[in-house]
This record gives structure tokens, C-alpha cells and sequence, in this order.
């Protein structure tokens, strides 16, 4: 009778909305070697990453991010040229609070995200500039 109220337990909490803080808005940062960037989320998925840098330039990509997962999985994906075009990154995100985020990600191919970063080993701080409209 326990593992039935257990399993009823999990299950409920399973489809709990997540309430916490959202990738939504405008976020800065500075790369180490890219220099200055942005990050601007939409809600349908859409992604904006500008790069001060005029070698880099700015990549439209779309994004999806799970909030289930601790740390937070986030998949950018769309890249058209350079070293990452036709692979996707895929990386991990923790909120340090609402208006700052640790990122890290590795390169991948589609539908492998073997190689996502474990620990922050090599993460940047993205900080809110503006919420989402």
C-alpha cells in the first residue's frame, strides 16, 4: 500500500509547473575570447545570441530549455556557419539568482547530447538586462 501512495506522490510532483526563474528577457555577458555578448530569449523558442565581436557576429537559433533538471538543460541549435554549424550546444544552466545565470555547453551532433558538461568547469555568468515583452 506505501509504493501505491509513493508512485501517486511522484506522480503528482512530477507535473508541477516549474515557478522559479525563466531564460526569458535580454542577458549579457563577456566570452574570453568572443568578447561581449547577448542573449535574448523569446517564449516560442526562438534565441538571439549577438557577439560584439565582428567575426562572430549574431546567430538566430532556436532553444529549449528543461527547468526539470538540476542543473537546468538547455539545447541551442540552428547555427548556420563556423565552427558549431549543423551541431548543437548543449549546456547546462543554473539560476544564481532571478537576474543571474551560470552557463557552460560542449558542441554536440543533433540527438547526442553525450557531451554535455557535468559541472560548471567552464561557465560564464549572464546577467538580465530586460525581461521578456
Amino acid at each position: 500500500m506505501k509504493w501505491i501512495a509513493g508512485l501517486l506522490l511522484a506522480a503528482t510532483l512530477s507535473g508541477c509547473a516549474y515557478n522559479g526563474p525563466t531564460v526569458l528577457g535580454t542577458w549579457s555577458s563577456t566570452h574570453e575570447q568572443s568578447g561581449p555578448n547577448t542573449l535574448t530569449f523569446r517564449p516560442d523558442g526562438s534565441v538571439t545570441w549577438t557577439f560584439d565581436a565582428p567575426e562572430v557576429g549574431t546567430f538566430q537559433l532556436l532553444y529549449e530549455v528543461n527547468y526539470r533538471s538540476r542543473p537546468h538543460h538547455i539545447e541551442l541549435s540552428g547555427f548556420d556557419r563556423g565552427v558549431l554549424a549543423g551541431r548543437v550546444l548543449y549546456g547546462i544552466l543554473e539560476f544564481l539568482d532571478a537576474n543571474r545565470f551560470r552557463f557552460d555547453a560542449e558542441a554536440g551532433d543533433a540527438g547526442n547530447d553525450g557531451n554535455r558538461p557535468r559541472d560548471f568547469t567552464e561557465a560564464y555568468v549572464y546577467t538580465r538586462e530586460s525581461a521578456s515583452r
